[in-house]
C-alpha cells in the first residue's frame, strides 16, 4: 500500500521559509456529483470558477477553488478522501488570495483552437492537468503555472507534482 503524501504537511514545511503561502483544493464538481450523488454546495471558503463566465449555469459541475484555511476541517478531510477515490481533486500552494487565484485560473479554462473555435481546458481534472503540464510550451507553462508555488495531484494512485516554483 502506498503512503499518501500529505499536502498540508508540505505547506507547513514551505511556510517555514515562505510565510505567505496558502493551500487550495481544486475540485471537479462534475466528478463530485457523479461519485457522491450530490452537487457541491457553495460555502464561504469556496468559489466556483464558472461564476461570472458564459458557463455560469454549470457552475455546480465545473471547477471549485476551495481555500483550505477558510474551509471546515471536515471539508478538507472529505476532499482528501475524494482525491483518493477519483481524479477530481488537485492541490495548489500559492501566495494569492482565493479571488486572485480564481481570476488567474479563469484565464486558462478556455482556449482558442487554431481554427478559431473555443475549447474548455479541464485543468481541474488531474488526468488532463498531468498531460497538460507535459505539452505546454515554455510561454504557456509560465502563463498557467508561473503564479503557482506548487501544484500537486494524485494520478493512478501516485502522488505527482505538476509544477514547483522555478519549473514554470
Amino acid at each position: 500500500m502506498t503512503t499518501h503524501f500529505d499536502v498540508r504537511e508540505r505547506l507547513a514545511y514551505l511556510q517555514q521559509e515562505h510565510s505567505g503561502l496558502r493551500l487550495y483544493c481544486l475540485l471537479d464538481g462534475a466528478q463530485y456529483l457523479a461519485r457522491t450523488g450530490k452537487q457541491y454546495a457553495s460555502n464561504a471558503g469556496a468559489v466556483a470558477l464558472f461564476e461570472g463566465t458564459p458557463d455560469a449555469a454549470l457552475a455546480f459541475a465545473g471547477p471549485w477553488l476551495i481555500d483550505a484555511a477558510s474551509a471546515a476541517s471536515e471539508l478538507i478531510e472529505e476532499m482528501v478522501a475524494f482525491e483518493r477515490a477519483s481524479d477530481g481533486v488537485s492541490w495548489l500552494i500559492a501566495y494569492q488570495d482565493r479571488e486572485g487565484l480564481a481570476q488567474l485560473l479563469r484565464l486558462y479554462i478556455e482556449a482558442e483552437l487554431p481554427d478559431g473555435r473555443r475549447a474548455l481546458v479541464r485543468l481541474w481534472d488531474a488526468r488532463v492537468l498531468a498531460n497538460l503540464a507535459q505539452v505546454l510550451d515554455p510561454d504557456q507553462r509560465r502563463g498557467l503555472f508561473g503564479h503557482i508555488f506548487e501544484w500537486h495531484l494524485l494520478l493512478d494512485r501516485q502522488d505527482r507534482v505538476c509544477v514547483r516554483r522555478g519549473d514554470a
